[in-house]
This record gives C-alpha cells, sequence and structure tokens, in this order.
C-alpha cells in the first residue's frame, strides 16, 4: 500500500493520496498506518527503512505494527527549505524484505521532487489568496474613498449655505 501524507499549516496530517496494491482507495487512510512510525520520520526528517517491522527493535512495544499486520515498511520525509512537510509512506503487510535500499533512494529521488512540487503549489496557493485579500481590501478603499468623496461634496454644499446665510445677516 502506498501513502501521500501532507502536513498541513496546524499540523494535521492530510492523505493527499493512498492506494491499495491493486489500486484501490484505501479506506480510512488514517486508520491503516503507522502514525508512530510516520511522526517519526516527520520528527526526525529521515527516513526509514524495515524489512520486518514487527522483529525491529526501532518499533519495540508500537502497538499499530502488531494491529496492522506491518512487514516491511519505508517511510521517506518529503523536505521543503528545512522542513518535513509530507511523507511518502510505502508498506507491504504480507512480505518481509519487499523494500531494499534501492527502493530507499528511489523513494527520497521521488519525495525530493514531490517536496518541490507541494512547495511551489503552496506558494502559488499562498500568493493567490494574498491577491485576492489585496484586491478585496483594494475594493474596501474604493468604497471608502467614494462614501469620503460624498461626504465632503455634502459638506461643501453646507458650507457654501451657511456662509450665504452668514452675509445675509452680515447685511
Amino acid at each position: 500500500r502506498g501513502f501521500l501524507i501532507l502536513r498541513e499549516d496546524e499540523g494535521k496530517l492530510s492523505f493527499v493520496a493512498a492506494r491499495n496494491f491493486d489500486g484501490d482507495q484505501v479506506p480510512d487512510p488514517e486508520l491503516a498506518i503507522s502514525r508512530s512510525i510516520a511522526a517519526r520520520v516527520f520528527e526526525s526528517g529521515k527516513s526509514i527503512l524495515s524489512v520486518n517491522a514487527g522483529d525491529d527493535e526501532r518499533f519495540e512495544g508500537v502497538q499499530s505494527i502488531t494491529n496492522l499486520g506491518l512487514r516491511s515498511v519505508l517511510v521517506v520525509p518529503l523536505t521543503a527549505q528545512g522542513e518535513t512537510i509530507g511523507a511518502v509512506y510505502v508498506d507491504h503487510r504480507m512480505t518481509k524484505g519487499a523494500f531494499d535500499e534501492e527502493d530507499l533512494r528511489l523513494a527520497e529521488a521521488f519525495a525530493g521532487q514531490a517536496a518541490v512540487a507541494v512547495h511551489r503549489a503552496r506558494l502559488v496557493t499562498h500568493l493567490v489568496d494574498s491577491n485576492k485579500q489585496l484586491e478585496e481590501s483594494q475594493e474596501r478603499v474604493r468604497i471608502l474613498n467614494e462614501e469620503l468623496k460624498r461626504r465632503v461634496a455634502v459638506q461643501e454644499v453646507e458650507l457654501v449655505e451657511v456662509r450665504a446665510r452668514l452675509r445675509e445677516r452680515a447685511l
């Protein structure tokens, strides 16, 4: 199974893709992975490769590995500007040693490219949002300016009337 996990601004994990071996969508992907392993990758920013997660001493006491029946696990961080923004998580529940160092290098290369794409997409989204806010602010300023012009025009008319009355009294 494979998962593409992104960390949102508030730290919440978002499952962008979650597929079984046959390509079908994984239902409830949040419950289909070892969050402990994913958390280690997000915290450390380092890849994890385990040829037999059930016997791997790094995961001693991690209940999700047993509950999910995980054997082979490969999790690679997506890192942009020194920050882990996501992870590629691949596991195999039936076979020990399904992934090796070559798979790790390939996944890391993919993750590097994916991280650049995700980071750029987020920058574009931020830029679009900022431009929209700027346009909305400019529209509010335009409306306020029109209202001020209207008020000034009213004040000018009132001022002309007051001056006329004062001239009449002075005569």
